[in-house]
């Protein structure tokens, strides 16, 4: 069946493909993707996911939803490219989950939703497939009748790293090499180097990638 500008579908379970802000300026928002089409991410007041942070250009990205709904990232030769869970592209399928950095500070997430779920705040679903992370930003009830949702991030000693292990690990998520770091934390990169080994060994992680899956979804990123 060819692909229609303004047709909508309803594969993946019949979810919404949506574009969740969790870092930035519009952390919070969500943009569900409804109809088969493109759309652009930038800082252009007409873009269809305005996203207004330092560091964003006007036309940065734009992410196209497919009739099977699926969905696709391409940068649009933005200033300072585009990031998927740290690691830097320019195009390619996104995945349920994937984390996409545009800048130092604004932080997006590919999710998908019921159609009577695709306003609500970032956080308050779990992803399909997956247990809820422990310290991962939840939902507290908050009685009564209010509807209201209020979220928590983990405490600096509930973490399983040292304040200083977290500013490392949160340069990282920005996208950060090891040299940039060192140069912004005034320290030297092999030092970075021994953060990181000690940050993975302490997560039980082994990539970059995973680190800054493992900030974003603490609702850590840009604290540093």
């Amino acid at each position: 069946m060819p692909r229609g500008e303004d047709e909508t579908e309803a594969d993946h379970d019949g979810l919404v493909p949506c574009i969740e802000v969790i870092g930035g300026r519009s952390e919070g928002k969500v943009f569900p993707l409804e109809r088969v089409r493109g759309y652009v991410v930038g800082r252009l007041p007409g873009a269809e996911i305005h996203i207004d942070d330092s560091g964003v250009s006007r036309r940065h990205i734009k992410v196209t939803r497919r009739a099977d709904g699926s969905v696709d990232v391409a940068d649009m030769r933005s200033t300072n490219g585009v990031l998927i869970n740290g690691e830097k592209v320019e195009s390619g399928p996104l995945c349920e989950g994937d984390v996409i950095s545009l800048g130092p500070d604004a932080v997006l997430r590919l999710a998908y939703r019921s159609a009577d779920r695709i306003h609500e705040r970032p956080g308050s679903q779990t992803r399909r497939g997956t247990d809820p992370v422990a310290g991962a930003p939840r939902p507290i009830d908050g009685g009564g009748d209010s509807t209201a949702v209020i979220y928590y991030r983990p405490k600096l000693s509930d973490l399983p790293i040292s304040a200083r292990q977290l500013e490392v690990s949160q340069l990282v998520a920005t996208g950060m090499t090891n040299a940039a770091i060192a140069e912004q934390l005034g320290i030297s990169p092999r030092t970075v180097t021994s953060h990181l080994d000690h940050i993975y060994g302490r997560l039980s992680i082994s990539s970059r990638a995973a680190l800054t899956r493992w900030i974003v979804e603490r609702g850590l990123a840009g604290n540093s």
